[in-house]
């Protein structure tokens, strides 16, 4: 009966699990720093499909998109990189520094690849 009873629990605590796969997305978007007039320091915008609109990069993602700032020129401290990313949501939201002291709040993501986006010709 003990042996029952430890099974069906086991079995219950089990179906109750779930696999929950983290949904990784791809998208092109702009790598943004427009902090020098009055913007917002880095961030991803976004333009096309159904995530659309700003999202700030994880701390953690900032090491995979440091070699992307590193390789890119400004234009008088502005950045608008076009890149192409594979990212999930994190679920949080992360404040990013802007203009005029002020803290914004944006989706928060993680950046699984980075790279630069070549136009098409």
């Amino acid at each position: 009966m003990k042996f029952l009873l430890l099974g069906i629990t086991i079995l219950g605590l089990s179906a109750g699990c779930s696999n929950h796969k983290i949904a990784v997305k791809t998208a092109n978007a702009y790598l943004v720093n427009e902090l020098a007039i009055d913007g917002c320091s880095w961030h991803f915008e976004q333009h096309t499909g159904e995530e659309t609109g700003p999202t700030a990069p994880s701390e953690d993602s900032m090491k995979k998109i440091n070699p992307i700032i590193e390789s890119a020129g400004s234009r008088d401290g502005l950045f608008r990189i076009p890149v192409q990313i594979e990212f999930s949501r994190t679920g949080k939201m992360r404040a990013i520094e802007c203009g005029w002291g002020r803290k914004v709040e944006m989706p928060e993501v993680s950046i699984h690849h980075i790279e630069i986006a070549v136009p098409k010709e």
